[in-house]
């Protein structure tokens, strides 16, 4: 069992994060990765898709404690996507994109559909490989108007070989997400998150505002999920580590064992 380390010296800027800790810890004395799996595979099979999501990566990636089971991270990033998660569909489909060319195809469908950029970049790479060139671009083309620089590159390569219109050169150039892409600004990147939340009416973003929603309202597993989401870069939103450690310090306040236990585990890397 791993128990929260004495902290004998405490900068001035780490006094919020030790502030949060000693309160989590009033709650529950000892952080385990064992237990924080236990308790995100419980959340997960309770039905909820933000866990199942979470366990599903946890898996692929060995998190929490967890060995690498490609197995169990189908199973749980299926259940999300199920449940119309377009960010677990989208890893879904990477996950089946070199052993079955025809679930890759579905649920990269399904993602691009639900509006992640990713999924509609490598659904258009799909189709056109396919020789079902009309689609696939159409798909290109909305990748790269969110500025998906893997959908953008493609369009202005097929532009050379095929004679594309000169307007594929320049998608994305003046979207907000082609911008903060290219920016360290922080305002910029938080900016570019409520711009995927509000502007595509889709699957993925009700799935966001429904979390944010939840998380604002008090919610400590959906505030831990939200984190999450900032940490990976999930539904199309950029990383940022401030808004992550924003998440988890409400959550770790409220008693989330998960949350308490990333505040220690990033605590513990400086």
């Amino acid at each position: 069992m791993r128990i929260l380390r004495p902290i004998r010296k405490i900068r001035p800027r780490h006094w919020v994060l030790v502030s949060t800790l000693i309160i989590a810890a009033t709650a529950y004395a000892a952080v385990s990765p064992a237990r924080d799996a236990a308790w995100l595979k419980h959340l997960a099979a309770s039905g909820d898709t933000g866990a199942q999501l979470e366990l599903g990566l946890a898996y692929r990636d060995g998190r929490y404690g967890l060995r690498l089971d490609p197995v169990a991270s189908m199973r749980w990033l299926k259940a999300a996507a199920e449940a119309n998660d377009a960010y677990a569909a989208d890893a879904l489909a990477n996950a089946y994109s070199t052993t079955n060319t025809a679930q890759a195809l579905h649920w990269w469908r399904l993602a691009a559909r639900g509006g992640n950029p990713d999924a509609q970049a490598h659904l258009g790479e799909a189709l056109l490989a396919r020789g079902e060139d009309r689609e696939g671009l159409e798909w290109l083309r909305a990748a790269a108007d969110r500025g998906d620089t893997l959908a953008r590159r493609d369009l202005q390569r097929l532009y050379h070989e095929r004679g594309l219109p000169e307007e594929d050169l320049h998608r994305g150039d003046n979207a907000l997400s082609a911008v903060a892409e290219r920016s360290n600004d922080d305002s910029l990147r938080a900016l570019l998150a409520l711009w995927n939340t509000v502007e595509h009416g889709s699957l993925a973003s009700q799935t966001g505002a429904s979390l944010t929603g939840r998380a604002q309202a008090g919610d400590p597993v959906a505030q831990y999920q939200l984190a999450m989401r900032y940490r990976d870069g999930a539904w199309g939103v950029i990383r940022d580590r401030q808004k992550e450690l924003m998440w988890l310090k409400r959550s770790a306040r409220a008693g989330n064992r998960l949350a308490v236990h990333a505040l220690t585990e990033i605590e513990h890397s400086k």
